[in-house]
């Protein structure tokens, strides 16, 4: 193992790119739940979304394999996107120190 990926384990220091201390933590304790981070990336388009598919039947929380066709969804400007991002690692920021014990946005300073 590259010693400076092992020194981002070993010191919680962000030595090398972040992609792989995904890596290395899927290596050591094996697949990630993604659900935490899709969970985090819904909350965060949840008020962008609901401006932009305003209709009800969207909102109901009732699972309706029936309800098919297409919508227009258009994308959201560079101003809502990044207000989604921004939010979206809030929330992972939140959920990795949470729920994993470890601080990205230090994780982030110290690279």
């Amino acid at each position: 193992m590259d010693i400076q990926r092992l020194r981002t384990l070993t010191t919680g220091k962000g030595h090398t790119d972040y992609l792989d201390l995904q890596e290395d933590i899927t290596r050591i304790l094996g697949p990630i739940r993604q659900d935490r981070v899709a969970a985090c990336a819904l909350k965060a388009m949840k008020p962008w979304l609901q401006s932009a598919v305003p209709e009800e039947e969207f909102w109901d929380g009732v699972y309706n394999p029936n309800h098919r066709g297409e919508y227009y969804l258009p994308s959201p400007t560079d101003s809502e996107r990044a207000k989604i991002v921004d939010d979206f690692l809030s929330l992972l920021r939140l959920e990795m120190r949470n729920n994993l014990g470890f601080n990205l946005a230090q994780w982030e300073q110290n690279r």
